[in-house]
């Protein structure tokens, strides 16, 4: 999976080198500045890109994100307080997510089982 995601993340900055290519080619007419000071701009830009992958592969890992089904039967822990709705990290993710009953209300960093799921947001409930 790791070659196949690099590839992925190498094929979505190209268009961004491409403008950024097109940009300096601009520059470099309208303003004169040198020839190597534009390549080493793109080169920059390239090796900037290629220094962000390890902090964003898992952005672009096909089945990395879950869905919301799949978290159904999981623990988690409220970021905030929920009085019912709120916000819960379940396997290190923020999600969205509201109590199962509206009169509960959970305070933060209190243990949740997730339950069930309902418009994009989790139901929860105490653990």
């Amino acid at each position: 999976m790791g070659s196949s995601t690099f590839w992925r993340y190498t094929r979505l900055q190209i268009p961004g080198w491409i403008l950024v290519a097109i940009a300096i080619w601009w520059i470099y007419q309208a303003v004169g500045i040198s020839l190597w000071l534009g390549t080493s701009i793109f080169i920059c830009w390239i090796i900037k890109d290629f220094a962000l992958y390890p902090f964003l592969r898992s952005s672009y890992e096909s089945g990395a994100h879950p869905r919301i089904d799949d978290l159904v039967g999981l623990n988690g822990t409220t970021v905030d307080r929920l009085a019912p709705e709120g916000y819960v990290q379940v396997r290190g993710e923020l999600w969205r997510a509201t109590s199962e009953k509206p009169t509960d209300s959970l305070e933060k960093d209190t243990s949740v089982l997730v339950i069930g799921s309902k418009k994009g947001s989790l139901i929860v409930k105490r653990n």
